[in-house]
């Protein structure tokens, strides 16, 4: 399976909108490393999907070596034949009606 993953909030622990590279400051989120190297020795195939900019990818990368990450593509495009989205802002689609309730 091809599993895309949030970098901001997912992968490291950040909270809130995110502004500038204060992100390099913070921590991983508990058991994220431990969960990532399992997905990966059970055969799936993960990235990151990430709406940072491309000049801030090799900072990422970067972060990742630095906690002991695996070394995994950084992009801001879904690819092709991905089947899981892993990110902590989205809505999970049952039907429409349940997807308005959250707007009003």
């Amino acid at each position: 399976m091809i599993i895309a993953i949030d970098f901001d909030g997912v992968i490291c622990d950040r909270q809130g909108i995110p502004r500038g590279d204060d992100w390099k400051e913070c921590k991983p989120t508990k058991d994220a490393q431990s969960a990532i190297y399992l997905l990966t020795s059970q055969g799936h195939t993960l990235y990151i999907f990430t709406n940072r900019e491309s000049d801030e990818w090799g900072d990422i990368l970067e972060w990742m070596l630095d906690y002991d990450f695996p070394e995994l593509p950084i992009t801001n495009s879904k690819l092709p034949g991905t089947s899981v989205y892993i990110d902590d802002r989205c809505i999970r689609f049952t039907n429409w009606l349940d997807v308005c309730k959250y707007f009003g």
